[in-house]
């Protein structure tokens, strides 16, 4: 039969350039859902976020602090929510095609509320 070359080809990284071009298309496909009003992965974040401060909460209830105290801590330390949930939906969104999206609905509105100001 033949050689075997098998032990001669070049190890493949674990970052290799396949890895970043899947992570790439992986990151467009989610940029297009969001684009075309993916709302499920706002409410699964939303879904996250509760569990996370839920949790906190529990914790700091089982540390000795009221009800109150420890939902305040967990606010505390999760930060701001939605600082966190704009900065989750613009990952997802391509922002030229977004903002040109707004563009055209604004001048249409703005067209068929006052068509006697254009002429």
């Amino acid at each position: 039969m033949g050689t075997d070359l098998r032990g001669h080809r070049a190890p493949v990284e674990a970052g290799g350039p396949i890895v970043r071009m899947i992570d790439y298309l992986r990151a467009l496909a989610a940029r297009l859902q969001g684009l075309f009003g993916d709302r499920g992965a706002d409410r699964e974040l939303d879904d996250e976020i509760e569990t996370h401060m839920r949790l906190l909460t529990e914790r700091y209830v089982q540390q000795g602090m009221t009800e109150a105290e420890a939902a305040l801590a967990a606010r505390r330390q999760f930060g701001n929510v939605t600082l966190l949930q704009e900065a989750h939906s613009e990952m997802r969104r391509i922002r030229l095609i977004d903002t040109l999206f707004q563009d055209l609905r604004y001048a249409s509105r703005r067209f068929w509320c006052k068509p006697d100001n254009y002429g």
